[in-house]
């Protein structure tokens, strides 16, 4: 009997219910729609709105096709329209509204250092996969719990809001279908920044900069650029070993030749 006591208490609780908790913001504004990520596996960001405005909580549900999550130990960030958090875990809590069931609890400080924003298009449309990976690191006024890392796939145009510059690292995979979470790809801003509020341009990888034409915060390049940035990201020793390189240099090379039109443009801001 104690056996079975014991291995019930060890027994993760799941749930779909999402409660989060925001510090009060710095410069006296707060969001009242903020963007939930939750790194777990099937899970689309959620955009939701906060319903009483006296108070910096918002409770959600996962969508109808989306796992449970342990309510305790699961991660998640956020991004504020303008700032975002470092990772957090969760913490078990009763649900107020059914005290048989569970909720996950994700307390967050309101972060206010600089983020950028980034879109990406591709002409003609192929699909791309990209990683955000913003590692836990000492340092920061939101100190993370965890790794922020975000693999997920587009084909044509994608926004990236609230990127923070240069703590956090964007790398799209190009031609790839499915996102490799360590695998290459081309880094978008320069690994070696150290300025948050440098210049949209200025805070571009060099070898996007080197190799591509630009008009105000707007970078274009060919597909023969995109392999030029390519190799000279992998020459300068950022983009992995000379065979990971060249396993997206394959990939890219498979693009169809009625794919290979325009190229690749980058809006920074």
């Amino acid at each position: 009997m104690i056996l079975l006591i014991a291995s019930g208490i060890a027994h993760a609780q799941t749930t779909k219910k999402i409660k989060i908790e925001l510090d009060p913001c710095g410069n006296g504004r707060s969001p009242d729609v903020i963007d939930v990520v939750l790194y777990e596996e099937g899970i689309k960001p959620h955009q939701i709105s906060r319903p009483d405005k006296s108070q910096l909580v918002w409770v959600f549900t996962l969508r109808e096709k989306e796992a449970p999550i342990d309510a305790a130990g699961s991660r998640a960030s956020l991004r504020l329209r303008g700032s975002r958090t470092g990772c957090r875990r969760s913490t078990l809590a009763k649900d107020p509204e059914k005290p048989d069931k569970y909720m996950a609890v994700f307390h967050f400080n309101c972060d206010q250092q600089p983020v950028r924003q980034a879109k990406v298009e591709t002409v003609p449309a192929i699909p791309v996969s990209y990683v955000r990976n913003m590692p836990r690191r000492k340092g920061l006024t939101d100190p993370p719990d965890c790794d922020s890392v975000e693999p997920d796939v587009f084909e044509g145009v994608e926004q990236f809001n609230d990127v923070r510059f240069p703590a956090e690292r964007l790398r799209l995979q190009i031609n790839w279908s499915r996102p490799k979470k360590d695998g290459p790809g081309l880094d978008v801003f320069d690994p070696k920044g150290e300025n948050p509020r440098a210049s949209p341009l200025d805070a571009l990888n060099p070898a996007i900069r080197n190799n591509s034409s630009q008009s105000g915060t707007r970078v274009y390049l060919t597909w023969a650029n995109v392999q030029a940035a390519l190799a000279a990201q992998n020459a300068s020793g950022n983009n992995g070993s000379a065979g990971r390189f060249l396993e997206n240099q394959m990939e890219f090379a498979e693009i169809p030749e009625d794919k290979k039109g325009r190229g690749l443009t980058l809006t920074v801001k």
